[in-house]
């Protein structure tokens, strides 16, 4: 997709770990004024993470995000709409 669009890499990480820090980039691309941001979680390594970002509430409800939308290219990647 456009290069212009922010990422937020989680390889390696846990999802605990990813949801700090989902929770802290989000916040602050909103405050920046960007309102689309690509997640990275990958899935070849299980999709604990993608499965947790596409179906928690919590995460959509505490941060406002409008739409959770799955990467058709590259099934690795979330789109998150703020």
């Amino acid at each position: 997709m456009n290069a212009s669009i922010p990422e937020i890499d989680l390889h390696g990480y846990s999802r605990f770990e990813a949801k700090k820090i989902i929770y802290e980039k989000v916040k602050e691309y909103r405050k920046r004024g960007i309102f689309l941001i690509k997640v990275i979680h990958g899935y070849n390594n299980g999709d604990t993470i993608k499965k947790w970002i596409i179906n928690s509430l919590d995460l959509k409800k505490e941060l406002c995000i409008r739409k959770v939308e799955q990467d058709v290219i590259n099934p690795g990647a979330t789109f998150l709409y703020l």
